[in-house]
């Protein structure tokens, strides 16, 4: 969603919390010609600082991550780089 309206994960968070009961996550740099799908953390979605407010506030979901080789072959890493390398930030975050 912050791709698009590039609103405040804070600012989203008071308007839909109450209907948030799973995610999907990924990362992107944007370019004139749409999102460009990066590893978690090397994009510019504030990505972190939303999961920090889903944590703060109690959410006990899934943080599903999506990547959407089918959709961009070309254009993103293999799903043995993204799918091996989700866990590694997710807990690098969690462990600062």
């Amino acid at each position: 969603m912050w791709t698009v309206t590039k609103e405040p994960p804070a600012q989203v968070y008071s308007l839909v919390k109450n209907y948030i009961h799973h995610t999907h996550i990924k990362d992107a740099k944007l370019a004139d010609n749409g999102p460009q799908y990066k590893l978690m953390g090397k994009g510019e979605v504030p990505i972190f600082e939303a999961i920090d407010i889903l944590y703060k506030e109690g959410y006990k979901g899934y943080y599903s991550f999506e990547w959407e080789k089918l959709w961009h072959p070309a254009d993103i890493d293999e799903p043995e780089i993204a799918l091996a390398d989700y866990p590694k930030a997710m807990m690098q975050h969690f462990n600062k």
